[in-house]
């Protein structure tokens, strides 16, 4: 079998067998892959340290058809900052399993790939934890324009007017905003404020996201629609929502 070496993050790990692991992986060339690492849960393992969940390492694989092997791995990334917060490691739980639910396996995409990496470098440097939060956000609606699931977010959905600067309506089956006139009861409200900062974070640079100050309320509202959305396209609950609703409530409490 073939042999390539590549970088990729860790996206999810899976005990299997008595000592092994099954390890989901997004490469930077070979896209989404699942390799598995033998002997990896045992105590002497040299590998295991740089099986972590959200590091950046080089891998070495041996390809196959499904489940691929892995020879070696190095971390290069760690993230540091990212392990030792918990506010901030609850976000890269998050963004794993965001990235692993929504990419399939052997997609590609360069693009997804340094996203990824620049998202978790800003939060492991960012102090601010409101930043934390539209870090995420940015990741999210960056990853789903890359993959084509971009909600509408300047014209109705159902009746194709340009929505007009008052309170709109967002609407999950249409796939984005519906103006007042179109709007249903299964759809949620969000204010002119709330959509012109979902609008912003779609183009914004990590440079524009730091010099940003919102109302912690706007962030939880633009997060929770975003992670409902997700989970609607998907059809899969994802777990981690609940780790960073949990986190923030413990922040409040404090």
């Amino acid at each position: 079998m073939p042999l390539y070496k590549t970088k990729g993050f860790i996206l999810k790990k899976s005990n299997f067998e008595d000592h092994h692991k099954i390890v989901t992986i997004f490469t930077q060339t070979h896209g989404k892959v699942k390799g598995i690492s033998k002997g990896v849960r045992k105590i002497k393992s040299k590998l295991a340290p740089h099986l972590e969940i959200g590091m950046m390492s080089e891998f070495m694989l041996s390809e196959s058809k499904s489940l691929q092997t892995i020879t070696s791995a190095k971390s290069i990334k760690t993230y540091k900052n990212l392990r030792s917060d918990l506010h901030k490691a609850t976000h890269l739980y998050c963004m794993c399993e965001l990235l692993d639910k929504l990419v399939t396996d052997s997609f590609s995409d360069s693009s997804l790939f340094f996203l990824f990496d620049e998202s978790l470098s800003s939060i492991d440097r960012e102090q601010d934890q409101g930043r934390h939060e539209l870090i995420t956000i940015r990741f999210m609606l960056k990853a789903l324009h890359t993959l084509g699931y971009l909600p509408e977010l300047f014209n109705c959905t159902k009746c194709g007017s340009v929505l007009k600067e008052e309170v709109n309506y967002f609407s999950h089956s249409h796939g984005g905003m519906v103006c007042a006139s179109c709007k249903e009861n299964s759809c949620i409200a969000l204010t002119g404020d709330e959509l012109k900062v979902l609008r912003f974070l779609v183009r914004a640079s990590f440079s524009d996201v730091e010099r940003m100050q919102v109302q912690k309320k706007l962030s939880d509202t633009l997060n929770t629609l975003l992670f409902t959305y997700t989970q609607y396209l998907l059809s899969k609950k994802i777990n981690s929502t609940y780790m960073v609703e949990r986190t923030d409530a413990m922040q409040v409490y404090r």
